[in-house]
Formats: structure tokens, C-alpha cells, sequence
């Protein structure tokens, strides 16, 4: 099975299970603030949220774009963005490129969440054993988010299994 069909077929939504990349979020986005939510799998956040978020995933019709980050097009440059789960997936080539076209939606100040998978073949379902799963790290969080010109506020490990980090844009 390859990634397409495992997101549009298998894979259900557990946000429930996520002490910083859950609903929390939420607490985090002020009612000015313009929402990225890249991978959005199902948009849970728009009744939430509404106008505010733009709701981007390649793979589900749930979305308000259904697209890719690398075809993601947009003159908003936002103040949030979720990145979910969703920069997890194929070579580091690959997870470079797709942060540097996150990056470029980005303004000063602003802050990107990421929900990351540390290499975890861990959905328990063997559809997933064919996925390439990116080795994320906090090391790599570091060295990427300077690479980019942001500065890490916070790394720490969300209900056990993923990497929970909070990259804030700096001035150039």
C-alpha cells in the first residue's frame, strides 16, 4: 500500500491522544491570527477556527484545499502553522523541501507546531510498514529550524511517541 491510499483509505484521526498537539493547540491562536493546517487529515480544527484556517491536505476531501504543501499556492503569509504529522514522510531531501515551502508562507513572529513521527512504523497495521517514515529528532529540530531562521521555543515528546516542537520565525 503507499501513502496515498493508507490517508485516504485506512488512517482515522487520534487527537484526542495528544497533550500538545491536540486541542490545546487551540489555546495558542489568537481570534487575528491567520492558521495554516498543513496535512489537516479530517479539518477538525475549522468549526473551531473558521475563517481563520486554511485546511490543506493532499489526500482528503475534508479539506478546503485538496493539495499538497509542495502545490500550495497563497499570498498569506500566516501567523500559525500546524504541521501535524504531516512533514513525516519520504527523504530528508523531501522533508527540506517541504519545510522550505512551509518557511515561505511564514512572516517575523511566526509560530509553526509540529506533531513529528521519530521513524515510528507504530500504527499498529501492517498497511503502514511500507511507508517511508522520516527519522526525526530534537537534534534535527535544532539544526533545521536554524537553517530556516527560526528559533526553537520548546521540544518535548507528546504522549510518548511523537515530538511535540514549537519553532517561532525570526528576523532576518
Amino acid at each position: 500500500m503507499n501513502i496515498d491510499e493508507y490517508f485516504e483509505k485506512i488512517w482515522k484521526p487520534n487527537i484526542d491522544q495528544y497533550r500538545y498537539t491536540g486541542w490545546k493547540l487551540l489555546d495558542h491562536v489568537s481570534d487575528t491570527d491567520m492558521v495554516l493546517d498543513v496535512g489537516c487529515g479530517y479539518n477538525l480544527f475549522k468549526p473551531h477556527l473558521g475563517d481563520q484556517l486554511v485546511a490543506i491536505d493532499p489526500y482528503n476531501n475534508a479539506a478546503d484545499q485538496r493539495v499538497s504543501i509542495e502545490d500550495f499556492q497563497s499570498d498569506i503569509k500566516f501567523d500559525v502553522i500546524f504541521c501535524l504529522g504531516s512533514i513525516n514522510f519520504g527523504s530528508e531531501e523531501n522533508i527540506l523541501n517541504q519545510i522550505e515551502k512551509v518557511t515561505s508562507l511564514c512572516k517575523t513572529g511566526t509560530r509553526i507546531y509540529w506533531r513529528q513521527n521519530p521513524g515510528r512504523k507504530d500504527h499498529k497495521n501492517k498497511e503502514c510498514e511500507s511507508i517511508d517514515f522520516f527519522d526525526w529528532s530534537f537534534e534535527r529540530n535544532l539544526e533545521y529550524a536554524k537553517k530556516f531562521g527560526f528559533q526553537v521555543e520548546m521540544l518535548a515528546w507528546d504522549n510518548g511517541k511523537r515530538i511535540f516542537a514549537k519553532w517561532i520565525k525570526q528576523d532576518i
